[in-house]
């Protein structure tokens, strides 16, 4: 009997010793916090998508680097991807500029230049600054504060999301609890097979970034496509 209560007295010792998981709010707050001075910020992406429906099951590597330059009550990002389908050896250059209200997007393949002006909307690139991004993800998802994990070395914050529309996905988010930033982002869809991950790496805070990297203007020798048609030729990835 005395060895039972023990082993109680000991695990409730445990129990309060350990401490509690943060709530979604003071994860906000802690990241607020952290990224309060941010002006700019350049990362690494890595990106891998899988599908299994359809005739043949389909898998996209892409590899580029995002840009965030915060200016006059302003954020605007650019992200330079190259994307290779490896089923079918496509490869294509993907670039998206956007500064909150509208995007552009410059899609090099097989030789040909195309771009699409378009206003933001909900398939833009996620932020990847921690408070900004939350907010966004609360509008389409619910989110669960989870165990806190460890990543290359760094414990991450994890946060799961439930999609609030029907046949959307679910999304896993894992931000450097030292820097505020997403490090990575686990999506899975509806449908067996579908899923996406998105690493940033290599993040460099505050660097010095050329304001025309982030111009609206397309280039000589692109030519301007519908939005639709656009999306009919990979643009949408």
């Amino acid at each position: 009997m005395r060895n039972v209560l023990a082993i109680l007295l000991t695990l409730s010792l445990i129990a309060l010793a350990a401490p509690a998981a943060p709530t979604l709010d003071e994860i906000r707050e802690d990241i607020q916090q952290k990224t309060a001075d941010w002006t700019s910020l350049k990362a690494d992406i890595h990106m891998v998508m899988e599908s299994q429906e359809g005739p043949m099951p389909m898998r996209s590597n892409a590899e580029g680097t995002i840009e965030i330059l915060r200016e006059d009550d302003t954020e605007r990002t650019r992200v330079d991807m190259t994307i290779t389908i490896e089923e079918l050896g496509v490869e294509q250059k993907l670039t998206t500029i956007s500064d909150g209200t509208e995007s552009l997007m410059i899609m090099e393949m097989m030789g040909q230049r195309f771009a699409v002006e378009s206003p933001e909307g909900d398939d833009q690139h996620r932020t990847p600054i921690g408070d900004d991004l939350i907010a966004e993800l609360e509008e389409d998802f619910v989110l669960t504060v989870q165990e806190n994990e460890t990543l290359d070395g760094v414990e991450h914050y994890v946060l799961t999301g439930t999609p609030r529309e029907p046949e959307g996905f679910e999304i896993w988010v894992f931000i450097n609890t030292e820097s505020g930033m997403a490090s990575r982002f686990e999506m899975m869809g509806e449908h067996d097979g579908e899923k996406m991950e998105v690493n940033f790496r290599n993040a460099e805070i505050n660097p010095t970034i050329d304001p025309e990297r982030f111009s609206m203007e397309i280039p000589d020798g692109v030519m301007r496509m519908d939005p639709d048609m656009m999306g009919q030729l990979g643009g949408g990835m």
